[in-house]
C-alpha cells in the first residue's frame, strides 16, 4: 500500500506573507513525524523557496489562484488524502480535493482571507479551518466564526 499523500497550495509569489514558508514549517514537521507521508507543494518558483528534501515541489506559472487550471490539473493527478490550502483556494480546487475522496485544511492568516474561508460557497468543502495570527495582533474570531 502506498503512502498518504498530502498537498501544500500556500498562497505564492514574489510577495506575500509567508504561506510558502509557514506551508514548509508545517512540512517539516509531518515529515519529522511521519517520514512516511508523501509530500508535496504546487508553488510559484518566484516564491523564492529553496528546494527541501521533505515535499516536491511542481512549479506552477504563476500564484496558484491565478494558475487554476495548473492547480486543477496538479490535484487531479495527485489525488491526496490531504490538502493544505493556505491563504489561497479556488472552491472548484477545494470540491475536487473532497469529491476525490480527500479531506480540506484552509488556514488564513487575516480577517478577508479568514472571511473567504467562512463563506458559505467554501466553507462547506472545508473540513478545518485553521487561523494563524501574529499573537494577539490577530483579530479575534467573531460570533459565526466561533459557532
Amino acid at each position: 500500500m502506498g503512502s498518504t499523500r498530502v498537498v501544500f497550495v500556500p498562497a505564492s509569489g514574489p510577495r506575500g506573507s509567508g504561506e510558502a514558508f509557514r506551508c514548509l514549517n508545517l512540512a517539516r514537521a509531518l515529515h519529522a513525524r511521519r517520514p512516511d507521508l508523501d509530500l508535496h507543494v504546487l508553488l510559484d518558483p518566484r516564491a523564492g523557496l529553496a528546494p527541501d528534501p521533505c515535499w516536491t515541489v511542481h512549479a506552477l506559472e504563476a500564484t496558484p489562484a491565478r494558475a487554476v487550471a495548473a492547480v486543477t490539473e496538479h490535484l487531479d493527478a495527485l489525488a491526496p488524502a490531504l490538502a493544505v490550502f493556505d491563504g489561497s483556494g479556488r472552491t472548484t480546487h477545494l470540491r475536487r480535493v473532497r469529491r476525490g475522496g480527500g479531506r480540506v485544511v484552509w488556514v488564513s492568516n487575516r480577517k478577508s482571507r479568514r472571511r473567504r474561508g467562512f463563506s458559505p460557497r467554501r466553507l462547506r468543502w472545508i473540513d478545518l479551518h485553521v487561523l494563524v495570527g501574529p499573537g494577539r495582533s490577530a483579530a479575534p474570531p467573531g460570533v459565526v466564526e466561533r459557532w
